[in-house]
């Protein structure tokens, strides 16, 4: 019979005991099976022994008559046992020709030749394949020997089966970076070169086995996503077929692992058995995704922790697949099967020796990626270390009684594993590599005690950065008193360092010796007083405990009010904390992220409240500063002279994020020249001269302006690519060569253009990273895409590839960025059909502007783009500015039309876009013109095109026309307070002026003002109110409820706008010929101005297709979050997702309360709030992410809660 595909899956077998271990031991190698016998006893865990196969056996049927056989290794050799259902044919069994070095493995299992006997395809440790023909337990010469399958470590066995239908098995290999290869097999050869097959390649996404789920006689692929789901792939003639796969049925929340597949029915189609971590056995009668209600349900297999599985197959020839378990004492057990249900009568004890196999240890937790053993070791074991360190990995573990330990979870990559021990030498650190090594590492981690008299300390080189310590174990626990109680310290060179040079205390469980190395070696990048007691300086204490929560911004910190600190630190922040050589699209460097600097930078500076401590951080690492002795001289070249007057000191929150992103710039861009001041414009103020502008850098004049706006409410992910922005305008003015500048200019498309506001214009259209990227110059489209370079570097990708690799190679040398999100923040997006087409390029327009001269006119904007086919490139909706020719503007919004010109339903994709606004009959009269059209699908896909790319003639014929902006009257502003009507715990207050307009002010929100708390830390507070009815004077109120803070408010920026759309406006400084801010003194019962929390380790996200059968990107998001607020109540959640191509998109979460002004319950108690987003059909298939959480309370108090972590890549030179 044809082997069943679910005898062939291939894990990672290795159980035998070999002379290294025996020679460690110093005994002899029969000590080898009392090794095994203690790790599968005793403290080994039952619940980690259910889910895992047993080790080296394996099931096939060598013989070619219809019957599995069991393919064993056994007193040092390979032997093939003959079954008759659980009968053992008599006669020899060892199989001399099989490889008995402990370098060779076998990998999988199966017919590889053909010829209706299943063969053996083992592989070196270093790589190489070797193929063994069978013909029962002998292997055929003639037709065995090497295969020309990929010797890279890099390939691994996935697993073997018929991919193709002809009758012979193939052979599945992955990657380490998630590809997927395909070979078709004839023995030893291969019939065709390796062919790429289209399975996902996402690492979260794990190979399950490989099995005829159909019928179809092609086998099957079956998946597992990190989150619990199964993915079937229907598989034909080698390739994926999308129409009939999908989603599997089978439990997403299923805790253990799929233990086989095989035909248990006898229906011709393969099924899936699952066990738990608690033993059950689970059977599921499959039919391509689908299971079988009627058939499928729990296993008639005994559920015994000690029992493992051996495999899948047909050991008794009826044509139905069996059971093999092996018991941890040894024995077999083999169930014949009809369904779920074991046939009784034909079941019962296998007559196989009893090779006693390695298991695991570990009392829970799932199945391992590596167990290992202590040697040599004499105490507590929760005095021993065992530290796994990579990319993007720091797991520490500590042995059992036996010496037993074990890492779950791991990766695949490279990774060193080194132990730290009390009073011990240990070996150096191990280098294993997943999931090419052996889960069971056979040989031992040796360690040896040392004396204590005299003291012997030891560090040295190894391949962790922090290198490899040992010293003698001094009994006297290490204990310092802080607030009069003893507690006990970590006790290594890096521990001891923290705490003599910053007083710094490691307390409590879980510093290893490789968390102290990296907090330390942070501390010393970050410019900062060091105590010195010599010199008779001395820092405050503080005390440092590790703790596995997430925490919000990574630490916390209590003060008292002696000076000295309790701080606790996530240790997700030391995850990346220290560089470690990686290799990255084949590029060999430095792997680390800032995260651990950005937590440690709270503590050095008090959240960014120490001025001294910020101050020192800028001048020294920086080269900047924000202490600013004449600004009048300062701004005289650009917007002065202004006084101070116009200025105020950055915020805490400000400061923190000025630090972290000069931070992420490379090392050599930490400091550049020409670029000396951080300047911060007062609360409510816009630029003078570009009043829309957040920030605003002028590299001539050595200094940065950041505005309100470019922090107040926004998110994070804005604000740090604001920043990276505005410094690379430095770059370009003082670093970057007319060259470089000649070749970005060149690959932008850019070319200078008179009749463009910016003075430039390009001939591209979609290869920017923003639209304002597109709309201004090569300058700011520089600063752009370097921006997005370090902070969302897929996006950048994703719009142009070339862009990527000219900022990669020409400014960052080869360094790359990587935006990682919180894994159990991720979701997966499913799509078969998916959208990366552009929306098409405008190939048609018409303009009408219907109406008099004295009267309102109707304008009609019809656009038509280039395409041939809507679904690929329609678009969803465009966005178009036009201005004046004094600067006056609206924006027109354009929505898909059918041919007779009727609106297209919500969400619909369109050729034909039409846009239509009333135009007042006092607008400018003449030309309007766009500056830019902006054109969106679906999926996030936008082009940007200029009126340099189509025609556009809009021409206003308004004989009534206004260009004279509205004018504050001097003297006029005043401020006054009242009780509101409708509630008297609600004060009012109103900022009132006159206005000199000639035509009319607008009917609606024609008014604004800013208003300012005289109190550190705080925004300023903005409302829209209406003109008088005679439109010569403005009204705006400000209700202010018993949470709003007390304080003396004044008025520092009111702005007004007339009928024909002109702005007015007027500052009060009391300096530079400005009025003096009017004012008024408010007392509230309940001020409030602290943010609301978020409890970030109970954030919820799940996905759902909501077409599983044929997933088309819409999928059915919903978001948990849990919160709570001091005072004043939640108002709303700002939630930011990012998408596998870097797009963001923004959602928005409301209270139940949301439209009354106090909250309806008691805002201190924790409240879970949820929010259902459905993502439109054609949404990027891959992995997303909840980018970013912003909670804002009434008071107007608001948090970003970020959660992507900014990892770098610095190539190593040559």
């Amino acid at each position: 019979m044809r082997l069943r595909a679910g005898c062939r899956e291939a894990y990672p077998m290795y159980g035998r005991c070999t002379s290294r271990w025996a020679m460690a031991r110093r005994t002899a190698p029969t000590a080898c099976s009392e090794f095994l016998r203690r790790w599968a006893g005793g403290a080994l865990g039952a619940t980690a022994l259910a889910a895992l196969p047993v080790l080296g056996a394996h099931i096939a049927d060598f013989d070619g008559d219809g019957k599995d056989d069991v393919l064993l290794w056994d007193r040092d050799a390979w032997h093939v046992f003959e079954m008759d259902g659980s009968a053992v044919a008599d006669g020899e069994t060892e199989a001399p020709d099989l490889p008995r070095d402990e370098h060779w493995q076998v990998a999988g299992v199966g017919d590889l030749n053909g010829d209706g006997t299943d063969d053996v395809l083992f592989r070196h440790d270093e790589g190489a394949w070797v193929y063994h023909a069978m013909d029962g337990r002998h292997g055929i010469a003639n037709e065995s020997g090497t295969t020309a399958l990929p010797q890279s470590l890099a390939w691994g066995l996935a697993g073997v089966g018929d991919l193709n239908g002809d009758g012979t098995d193939d052979v599945l290999l992955r990657h380490e970076g998630g590809r997927w290869l395909y070979f078709q097999t004839d023995g030893r050869f291969r019939e065709a070169g390796g062919r790429r097959i289209a399975l996902p390649t996402g690492l979260e996404w794990r190979f399950a086995g490989i099995g005829d789920l159909n019928g179809d006689g092609t086998d099957d692929v079956l998946l597992r996503h990190a989150d619990g789901r199964w993915f079937y792939h229907a598989i034909r003639d080698g390739r994926v077929l999308p129409a009939e796969s999908g989603l599997a049925d089978l439990p997403d929340d299923f805790d253990g692992r799929l233990a086989g597949i095989g035909d248990l029915n006898a229906d011709g189609t393969d099924d899936v058995l699952l066990r738990n971590s608690g033993g059950s056995w689970f059977y599921y009668a499959m039919d391509g995704p689908d299971a079988s209600l009627e058939g499928s349900g729990r296993a008639d297999i005994t559920s015994g922790p000690s029992w493992r599985i051996v495999g899948v197959g047909d050991l008794n020839g009826d044509g139905a697949d069996d059971v093999l378990l092996q018991n941890a004492n040894g024995s077999w057990h083999y169930y014949a099967m009809d369904g779920r249900a074991s046939v009784a009568a034909y079941s019962g004890e296998a007559d196989l020796p009893r090779t006693g196999a390695v298991t695991v240890c570990g009392e829970s937790g799932g199945s391992p990626s590596y167990v290992g053993y202590i040697a040599g070791f004499a105490g507590n074991p929760d005095d021993v270390e065992v530290m796994l360190t990579s990319d993007g990995s720091l797991q520490v573990a500590h042995p059992d009684g036996t010496g037993c330990f074990a890492f779950r979870g791991v990766a695949d990559g490279e990774y060193a594993i080194k132990i730290n021990a009390r009073g011990h030498s240990t070996t150096a650190a191990r280098v294993v590599k997943f999931p090419f090594r052996h889960v069971y590492d056979d040989e031992p981690h040796l360690l040896q005690g040392l004396p204590t008299d005299p003291f012997v300390y030891h560090w040295e080189e190894d391949q962790t950065t922090a290198g490899a310590e040992y010293s003698s174990y001094i009994v006297e626990p290490r204990v310092v008193e802080f607030h009069g109680t003893a507690v006990d310290v970590a006790d290594t060179a890096a521990a001891d360092s923290l705490r003599q040079k910053y007083n710094m205390l490691l307390t409590g469980e879980g510093w290893s010796q490789e968390h102290a190395f990296r907090l330390l070696e942070t501390m010393e990048s970050i410019p900062q007083d060091e105590q010195s007691p010599a010199n008779d300086r001395f820092l405050p204490a503080s005390t440092w405990r590790l703790t596995d929560d997430f925490i919000d911004d990574d630490v916390t910190i209590i003060a008292a009010d002696d000076g000295t600190r309790e701080v606790t630190i996530s240790s997700a922040a030391f995850v990346n904390a220290t560089p470690k050589i990686a290799t990255v699209d084949g590029k060999r460097g430095v792997w680390f992220s800032r995260r651990l600097h950005h937590a440690a930078v709270r503590f050095v500076t008090d959240h960014g409240r120490d001025e001294r401590a910020y101050e020192r951080i800028f001048e020294e690492r920086y080269g900047v500063t924000t202490r600013i002795d004449d600004y009048a001289a300062l701004t005289r070249s650009t917007t002065g002279p202004e006084s101070e007057a116009n200025f105020q000191e950055f915020h805490a929150s400000e400061i923190l994020l000025l630090i972290n992103m000069l931070e992420e710039m490379p090392t050599g861009m930490h400091k550049l020249a020409g670029m000396r001041y951080l300047v911060r414009r007062l609360n409510g103020l816009p630029h003078p001269l570009y009043p829309t502008a957040p920030a605003v850098a002028w590299p001539q004049s050595e200094y940065v302006e950041f505005m309100e706006t470019a922090f107040r409410q926004k998110s994070e992910d804005y604000m740090h690519r604001l920043i990276i922005h505005e410094k690379a305008h430095f770059l370009w003015a003082h670093l970057f060569d007319d060259q470089l500048k000649a070749d970005w200019i060149e690959l932008g498309g850019w070319y200078e253009d008179p009749d463009a506001e910016s003075g430039w214009s390009t001939s591209k259209t979609t290869e920017f990273v923003s639209a304002y990227a597109h709309a201004k110059n090569p300058n700011e489209d520089m600063a752009e895409t370097i921006s997005f370079f370090i902070i969302n570097p897929d996006r950048l990708r994703a719009r142009s590839a070339d862009k990527y690799a000219f900022v990669r190679d020409r400014i960052m040398q080869g360094d790359i960025y990587v935006a990682a999100i919180r894994e159990d923040l991720t979701f997966e997006v499913y799509n078969l059909f998916p959208d990366y087409v552009y929306p098409g390029k405008i190939r048609q327009v018409d303009i009408t502007v219907a109406g008099g001269p004295r009267d309102d006119k109707q304008l009609t904007v019809d656009v038509e783009l280039h395409a041939l086919d809507t679904e690929a490139e329609g678009a969803e909706r465009g966005l178009a500015r036009i201005k004046s020719d004094i600067g006056t503007f609206f924006d027109l919004w354009l929505y898909p039309v059918d041919e007779y010109g009727d609106s297209l339903p919500s969400g619909a994709l369109g050729t034909r876009l039409r846009g239509e606004f009333l135009l007042g009959k006092y607008l400018k009269a003449g030309y309007w013109l766009p500056e830019q059209v902006q054109l969106r699908d679906l999926a996030g896909n936008e082009r940007y095109q200029r009126t340099s790319d189509f025609g556009w003639r809009m021409y206003v014929d308004n004989y009534l026309e206004d260009y004279t902006r509205p004018a504050y009257v001097a003297g006029t502003v005043s401020m006054a307070k009242s009780v509101w009507d409708e509630d008297d715990t609600v004060q009012v207050i109103r900022v009132d002026w006159f206005v000199d307009e000639d035509t009319g002010m607008r009917s609606s929100n024609a008014c604004y003002a800013a208003i300012n708390a005289a109190i550190q830390d705080t925004y300023s507070h903005a409302e829209h109110g209406n003109a008088s009815d005679a439109g010569d004077a403005c009204t705006v109120e400000f209700l202010m409820p018993n949470y709003m803070p007390s304080s003396e408010y004044s008025v520092n920026y009111i702005s007004m706008q007339d009928v024909a759309r002109n702005y007015g406006s007027a500052k009060f400084t009391g300096a530079d010929g400005d009025e003096s801010p009017a004012t008024i003194s408010l007392t509230t019962t309940n001020p409030d101005t602290e943010p609301p929390e978020l409890d970030v380790n109970r954030i919820e996200v799940s996905a759902e297709p909501v077409n599983p059968e044929a997933p088309n990107g819409e999928t059915e998001v919903t978001i948990g979050l849990v919160h709570r607020d001091n005072i004043s109540g939640l108002s709303v959640s700002k939630l930011r997702l990012r998408d596998p191509q870097g797009g963001t998109h923004f959602y928005y979460i409301y209270p139940d309360d949301r439209s009354a002004l106090y909250p309806s319950g008691d805002p201190t108690e924790w409240q879970v709030i949820e929010r259902v987003v459905i993502l439109p059909p054609g949404s990027m298939p891959g992995t997303w992410g909840l980018a970013e959480v912003v909670l804002v309370d009434r008071a107007g108090n608001s948090e970003p809660h970020n959660f992507v972590e900014i990892v770098h890549f610095d190539v190593e030179g040559d």
